[in-house]
């Protein structure tokens, strides 16, 4: 009874080493494209601004039989983009119940999304927080995006920029400036087995990869599970809802929740 295979732990921040790049570089390497940014200067800006419009398109449909009652609307959202360009909502904060029901209905409807790729050219997922603000025009109660402008500014950054990432950890293990340590694969892997007791060896040969994302708290929960048996999948969400708390991870000397891949494991 033990895992056959490396455990690899992928934390998706894609860094280049060049030099001569811009933070604007970083940020177009680093988003997925929408329909229609494929040449535009500010690819991260022409994102936020195309899902923003597909939200306005949205609460305007509204605004023709019912009226939203706030003049400037707020709206902090995290998208996470998959490796085959659909879209999923991971996080939404906004003070209208009407417009948050409004916005989940907009992300459903997103386009197919060229995801970001690794740098030997694999897509990969990602995620993208952002705020979006609306205005209320007086005259026809609809309202509209007010851009956000940062082109110039995030051209005169350099990059790369000063970045401290201290990842999550378990309590037991020191922290380090990555995520698969000797201490943590031990821990995981002692941890998997004993949650899983007798079961463990019923998915001999099985394939998995699973997400996980671990909150300001500590918390960790699933985000993703893929593999070819159901039982699995089943056996493992059970195991990580008795998942130990960890040590959350931090950027900068700000603690921050963090998403991990934890792939591929063969049972």
């Amino acid at each position: 009874m033990k895992l056959v295979s490396s455990i690899a732990i992928l934390l998706f921040t894609f860094i280049s080493s060049a030099q001569s790049k811009t933070f604007l570089d970083y940020r177009n390497e680093s988003s997925p494209t929408y329909p229609g940014c494929e040449n535009s200067e500010n690819k991260s800006e022409c994102y936020t601004l195309k899902i923003s419009e597909v939200i306005v398109g949205k609460i305007n449909e509204y605004n023709k039989t019912h009226s939203i009652a706030s003049d400037k609307i707020q709206i902090n959202i995290t998208i996470g983009s998959k490796e085959d360009g659909s879209s999923v909502l991971t996080s939404l904060k906004t003070v209208d119940t009407t417009i948050e029901n409004l916005v989940r209905e907009a992300i459903k409807g997103l386009p197919n999304i060229a995801p970001i790729t690794t740098p030997n050219g694999t897509p990969a997922s990602s995620s993208a927080g952002f705020v979006i603000t609306l205005q209320k025009n007086k005259d026809n109660n609809f309202v509209l995006v007010i851009p956000p402008s940062n082109t110039n500014k995030w051209k005169s950054e350099p990059h790369p920029f000063p970045m401290k990432i201290e990842n999550a950890h378990f309590k037991e293990c020191p922290m380090e400036d990555k995520f698969v340590t000797v201490c943590f694969q031990e821990h995981f892997i002692k941890w998997l087995i004993d949650e899983m007791g007798d079961k463990f060896d019923d998915f001999k040969g099985i394939k998995a990869k699973i997400r996980i994302a671990v909150d300001e708290k500590g918390k960790v929960t699933t985000k993703k599970i893929d593999t070819d048996s159901n039982e699995l999948k089943t056996a493992i969400e059970n195991a990580f809802k008795n998942f130990p708390q960890m040590e959350p991870g931090a950027v900068n000397g700000k603690i921050s929740g963090m998403i991990y891949d934890i792939m591929p494991i063969t049972f």
